[in-house]
């Protein structure tokens, strides 16, 4: 299931960034991110505004890849 508008704020938030960091991230004020997060899962946001804190999550939370390994040529 994909997370819902606040489900990937509070994962921002967590992550240490703070709501007016992605407000201004994502063309929206701190008051709407503050909305989003305190609402009962009904607030969103605009389309454009949506598919940029997508794009910021998936950047944020992206899964570190493995450590780097070295490859012995012949």
């Amino acid at each position: 299931m994909k997370p819902t508008f606040q489900d990937m704020l509070k994962d921002l938030v967590s992550q240490g960034m703070t709501q007016s960091s992605i407000a201004d991230s994502i063309g929206v004020t701190q008051g709407a991110i503050s909305q989003v997060l305190n609402s009962d899962g009904q607030r969103g946001f605009r389309y454009e505004a949506g598919k940029k804190l997508t794009a910021l999550h998936k950047r944020r939370t992206r899964a570190p890849s493995g450590p780097a390994v070295e490859v012995e040529h012949a």
